[in-house]
């Protein structure tokens, strides 16, 4: 299910739909919506490792973190099983 958060006269709902049957504007609103939140717990992280080099007793200073996920994203996509032989070649030797 995925949600829209909206405010009307005053008055915050969510509106739920389902991703097989939701309406384009809905799912572009609902990815939106959630890509902001993301970003807000990167930029929370981010703040979390800046506070931690200024103020940790033992000087020490963490690198940051590079919040590009697209390569991370591309590992995720990879087969997490594989069959027992390998395949055959292209010649099928």
């Amino acid at each position: 299910m995925h949600p829209v958060r909206i405010s009307d006269k005053g008055e915050q709902m969510v509106i739920w739909a389902d991703i097989v049957t939701a309406k384009p504007q809905h799912m572009r609103v609902s990815l939106a919506q959630n890509r902001q939140g993301i970003l807000a717990d990167c930029v929370a992280h981010s703040t979390t490792v800046e506070s931690y080099n200024a103020n940790n007793r033992h000087q020490a200073t963490l690198d940051l973190f590079d919040y590009n996920f697209n390569s991370d994203i591309e590992d995720k996509k990879m087969p997490v099983d594989y069959p027992d032989e390998p395949p055959s070649s292209p010649d099928g030797e």
